[in-house]
């Protein structure tokens, strides 16, 4: 029997990947080499005004390179240091590139959907980081295709990075395809705008919003291959 969804669209970032721990630890490298005070302290700051410029970003209203360096020199504006914004850009996505954690599980998962189901990654990300990051991960050999936001000049949840992942499927039937991701406002909502199923990974267990409403809910990714087979 073939399953429901013969075509599995992942998002990487905290679906697959640890993301909030390469992103911490990346951060920690960066600041540790301007000796930019404790790294920790500065973290959740950062955090702030990096979720705002990608929210910009998201919305259409900055392009990526805007975003690589845009957040660095907000944060150096408010502490009031003296740091070039484009050259720690380009050394935190160094640093990131290097960090591909996987959150838990997801290898032995995406191995084993791959078996029954055809499988593609959608990132927002920044092409720097993720080919480095893609090119020495353990799950990379199970996708099919790879798509990164800024090499195709769109971003979820706009509906023309969907068509882009259409065209490289082979154009199959929106039934016959799962959207899974964490973020409500570009994988849920992008999927579900375009004509998706859509699986939203909250392992925080989150309350379930009004808008977007995703179709299925999880909190582990353990539980992904009973849902789509």
């Amino acid at each position: 029997m073939s399953p429901r969804y013969p075509w599995l669209i992942f998002d990487a970032d905290n679906t697959l990947y640890d993301f909030d721990a390469a992103e911490r630890n990346a951060f920690v490298e960066l600041m540790r080499s301007l000796r930019a005070g404790n790294p920790e302290e500065l973290y959740p700051l950062y955090q702030n005004i990096n979720h705002a410029v990608w929210h910009d970003f998201e919305a259409g209203r900055i392009n990526a390179d805007e975003v690589k360096v845009l957040r660095f020199r907000r944060l150096f504006e408010q502490l009031e240091l003296d740091a070039d914004a484009d050259a720690a850009s380009k050394h935190y996505l160094s640093f990131l590139g290097r960090h591909n954690e996987l959150l838990e599980g997801a290898r032995e998962i995406v191995e084993r959907l791959s078996r029954r189901h055809r499988l593609l990654l959608l990132t927002n990300g920044l092409t720097r980081v993720q080919r480095a990051r893609f090119g020495s991960s353990e799950i990379a050999p199970f996708f099919e295709h790879i798509i990164i936001s800024e090499e195709v000049g769109a971003v979820k949840p706009q509906a023309a990075i969907f068509d882009i992942a259409f065209a490289r499927m082979g154009h199959p039937a929106k039934k016959d395809v799962l959207m899974i991701g964490d973020k409500l406002s570009s994988d849920i909502a992008g999927g579900q705008n375009y004509g998706l199923d859509t699986v939203w990974y909250n392992p925080g267990r989150l309350p379930l919003p009004a808008r977007p409403r995703p179709t299925y809910t999880i909190s582990a990714l353990r539980e992904l291959p009973a849902l789509v087979d």
